[in-house]
């Protein structure tokens, strides 16, 4: 992704219809720096890019708070926090989710140094240095800035979001698709001469029926190509669901009970349970802990080879007590 190419095209959404000019004068330049940034001769900081979007009439917490999707319920993101400045470390903090600066400069190519001042507040990324960041620790720069602004008014960017939102229904319909499409990249599937039908059923235990379902829903949603003899992914990516709240609870229901179902069939999981007490404040440790095992799983993930199994890491952590 050209992220100096996004920031670009962000802030240009932004102005809206205002004059450079008029949007230089508003941020109290004398010159207009919003033609700079738009041109790409120079870039803002990311907070200096909330403080553009709270100029343009737009409240940087809620927009946060629709990234998130989760209403803003988390502690720096309070309704109290309103300096630009201060989102800036706490968000960047909250998405690393205990990635190392070793691993977050192999993604982005940027110093672990440079990254370290960056998420202890010591100086501020530009904003194409900020969503690469995001993109690294995230998989959701394209989402960061549509919760901000309409993709479509990303000129460059504007159908890769609607190929996103394609997966992602694609996902809400018929949530064991993203099972197969990760299959298509299995090297069993790769080593067969050519597509055979109900031979990913076989592999992943469902109806042959339905595989061909599957593999149609996915070719809609334009997640994978036929290229005349096999079926391959055109990109795989990780389809993020928590803008819709209501669909992103039965997803996740949806493959907690397909891992209870496969239990219950006797297939081997490292699983278990905790039941416990504690206080509100470990609780809140766990949930950061929780964030953290996704994350540190994401990265083992994405450099594995070969690529031999599909697998399914559902967790759940909940308060079992109300107050």
């Amino acid at each position: 992704m050209d992220f100096e190419l996004l920031a670009s095209e962000w802030l240009r959404a932004l102005r809206g219809r205002r004059s450079q000019t008029a949007l230089s004068r508003r941020l109290k330049y004398k010159s207009n720096i919003a033609y700079l940034w738009e041109s790409g001769r120079a870039y803002p900081t990311l907070a200096r890019t909330f403080e553009v979007a709270r100029a343009t009439g737009l409240d940087p917490v809620r927009a946060l708070g629709a990234f998130f999707g989760d209403g803003g319920e988390r502690p720096w993101l309070g309704k109290g926090n309103v300096d630009p400045v201060g989102l800036v470390t706490p968000l960047l903090d909250d998405l690393r989710a205990g990635v190392s600066l070793t691993e977050l400069g192999r993604r982005t190519g940027f110093s672990r140094f440079a990254i370290g001042r960056w998420l202890d507040g010591q100086t501020e990324p530009r904003l194409p240095q900020a969503l690469a960041l995001i993109e690294a620790c995230s998989l959701r720069a394209l989402d960061f800035v549509a919760s901000f602004v309409d993709p479509a008014s990303l000129p460059s960017f504007a159908g890769q979001y609607r190929d996103l939102q394609a997966a992602r229904r694609a996902a809400y319909e018929l949530p064991f698709s993203q099972v197969v499409v990760h299959a298509l990249e299995l090297d069993a599937y790769a080593a067969l001469p050519g597509h055979q039908p109900g031979f990913l059923a076989d592999l992943l235990g469902i109806e042959p029926a339905l595989e061909e379902t599957y593999l149609q829903t996915l070719l809609a949603a334009g997640q994978i190509r036929f290229d005349g003899t096999r079926y391959l992914p055109t990109r795989v990516q990780a389809v993020d669901t928590r803008g819709d709240v209501r669909s992103a609870a039965s997803l996740k229901a949806y493959f907690a009970q397909l891992a209870v179902d496969r239990l219950r069939s006797g297939v081997k999981a490292a699983s278990g349970y905790n039941v416990f007490a504690v206080s509100e404040a470990d609780y809140v440790r766990i949930e950061q802990l929780q964030r953290s095992y996704f994350t540190q799983l994401r990265t083992i993930v994405a450099s594995s080879e070969p690529t031999q199994v599909v697998g399914l890491a559902s967790t759940q952590l909940m308060a079992l007590t109300r107050h």
